[in-house]
């Protein structure tokens, strides 16, 4: 695997680790009934769900804390950050994304995991401008997979433009 070099201001995969082929592989998870992507080189693990404990005063996106073998992590619910509607009481338990960002390890709840797959640059497409509260620079386009189309995520620039990084961080 080699860092991509597109040499393109914004490229979609810019940052994204690739094959020497040019394909990158994804994970695949749903949140909400969608379907995101992350890059694979991104994720730590993926974990069943455990329920934080919560910190108060945290925002709403911030479920709380969990030790993970030791490391503790900060648990964010993307659902609540990106303003989507919120988890049914009787769906099936979620499951955790483990990444680090900034070096900081933070599990992002989702619905569930779908698979992986590989997608070149040049599949994934620039997402249409429509006005949203989501801060720019969250998604890095989107691409079709097995009859879907996924959105695929810079999930880093979600979580800095969110300042959730900043929690917890001396001043």
């Amino acid at each position: 695997m080699k860092s991509s070099e597109s040499g393109r201001e914004g490229s979609p995969s810019e940052g994204m680790a690739t094959w020497d082929d040019g394909e990158s592989r994804v994970i695949l998870f749903s949140l909400a009934g969608s379907t995101y992507g992350l890059p694979l080189g991104e994720v730590r693990e993926v974990s069943e769900f455990a329920q934080p404990k919560a910190i108060p005063g945290a925002p709403e996106a911030c479920l709380g804390i969990l030790n993970v073998r030791g490391d503790i992590v900060t648990v964010v619910e993307l659902r609540s950050l990106w303003g989507l509607v919120p988890r049914k009481a009787d769906a099936p338990s979620p499951v955790l994304l483990l990444v680090d960002i900034d070096g900081w390890l933070m599990a992002c709840v989702a619905d569930a995991i779908e698979g992986v797959c590989r997608v070149s640059e040049s599949a994934v497409e620039p997402l249409p401008h429509v006005p949203t509260v989501i801060p720019g620079g969250t998604f890095r386009g989107l691409f079709h997979s097995h009859g879907k189309a996924v959105v695929l995520l810079d999930l880093a620039a979600t979580i800095r433009a969110s300042g959730l990084c900043t929690l917890g961080k001396a001043s």
